[in-house]
C-alpha cells in the first residue's frame, strides 16, 4: 500500500503532518521520520501516522499529540543531519507501536490509536 491509499482508505487529507508506514522489509518495524520543524510549529497540534500491516491488511491509524513529542524527544532518536525525529514501531503485540529505538526508550504510542480499519 503507498500513502495515497492509506489516506484514501482512512478518509484523511495529505498534509505535512501526515506520516505512512509499510513494515519494514529488513526489521519488523514500523518506521517514520518526523521533522523538527513540525515539533517546533506553535500550529502543529498532532500528527498522523498511518501504519499498515501488509500480513493481515489492517491499517491503523495514530493521531500523537505534537506536546506528547516534545515531552519525550530526550526518549527518541533525533536525526540531527536530517533534522528528524527517527520513529522505529514494534508490528506486534504487546508492545504495537511502542518506538524500540533508541532501546528502552519506554516510549509507546499505543494510546494514541484512533482505529483500526
Amino acid at each position: 500500500m503507498d500513502k495515497a491509499q492509506a489516506l484514501a482508505r482512512l478518509g484523511i487529507e495529505p498534509t505535512r503532518l501526515t506520516r505512512f508506514a509499510n513494515i519494514n522489509s529488513a526489521k519488523d518495524v514500523w518506521w517514520a521520520d518526523i521533522p523538527l520543524s513540525v515539533l517546533a510549529d506553535p500550529e502543529a497540534e498532532s500528527v498522523d501516522l498511518a501504519l499498515f500491516d501488509e500480513r493481515t491488511s489492517e491499517l491503523h491509524h495514530l493521531r500523537i499529540p505534537v506536546e506528547f513529542l516534545n515531552e519525550n524527544l530526550g526518549a527518541l532518536h533525533v536525526r540531527d543531519d536530517v533534522a528528524k525525529v527517527s520513529l522505529e514501531l514494534a508490528i506486534d503485540p504487546p508492545d504495537r507501536f511502542r518506538n524500540v529505538v533508541p532501546v528502552d526508550s519506554g516510549v509507546t504510542f499505543a494510546p494514541f490509536l484512533v482505529r483500526t480499519i
